[in-house]
């Protein structure tokens, strides 16, 4: 269900995304690839100091450009008047999305650190623990991270449409309706991920595009379904 409801706004706001929303991530997409080739071709071999400014700098374009144009998304969908300004809703999202990152973070380390014990205490180097460390762990994880994300990731929304007084256990209290609708998003979007992934590891400019492309629709329709879930749990 939530799938198509994310689907059916997008389709919706088909102009927006196309006018608005696409040559922004067409900029934002080139920009990285600008940077990746740069890389790539040994720009980045001046030193340590180096490396590590050039590394942080394609960080905040991925962060903040990827923040960039969720908040634009958010504001076809909800807020076509533009009512509310472009950076008062960027920089309350910007907040939001640091909250969320750090939370991420904790909960990586932590079932990171659970995972492994279990899995090297109960199969050391196996076949069976390689098998569970490499794949049955990260997936776990990243289902386990998205579910999550996406039951507190209400608040993403309502700070770019820069509304106050809806917090993190308003979005979980928010979202218990759609829990399992949420395990199901969240288990056909990491598939799909997975499958982009290993096409973007092939050779040439073709599977990149391809990878780019399809992380970028998988992005919006992730965006897409918080937007609903924020509207219909805001909706008077």
């Amino acid at each position: 269900m939530l799938l198509i409801e994310a689907l059916r706004l997008i389709r919706a706001n088909t102009r927006g995304v196309v006018t608005r929303l696409l040559p922004a991530y067409a900029l934002w997409f080139a920009v990285i690839v600008l940077v990746e080739a740069w890389y790539d071709a040994g720009g980045s071999a001046r030193g340590d100091w180096a490396w590590v400014l050039e590394l942080s700098v394609f960080a905040g374009i991925m962060v903040f450009g990827g923040a960039l144009l969720a908040v634009i998304w958010h504001r076809i969908a909800m807020v076509p008047d533009a009512s509310v300004t472009l950076a008062r809703g960027y920089g309350r999202y910007l907040v939001a999305f640091t909250v969320i990152i750090l939370l991420y973070a904790a909960l990586l380390t932590v079932t990171n650190v659970l995972f492994m014990q279990l899995i090297l205490s109960g199969t050391g180097f196996s076949v069976t623990g390689i098998l569970l460390g490499d794949i049955v762990f990260p997936a776990l994880i990243t289902l386990l991270l998205s579910w999550a994300y996406l039951r507190v990731g209400l608040i993403l929304p309502a700070a770019a449409l820069s509304e106050t007084g809806f917090s993190i256990r308003d979005s979980w209290s928010a979202t218990r309706r759609w829990r399992g609708a949420i395990l199901g998003f969240t288990l056909v979007t990491t598939l799909a991920t997975a499958a982009l992934t290993g096409i973007g590891g092939g050779h040439g400019a073709l599977p990149v595009v391809v990878e780019g492309v399809g992380l970028g629709l998988l992005a919006l329709i992730g965006l897409s379904a918080l937007t609903w879930m924020y509207r219909e749990a805001t909706a008077p």
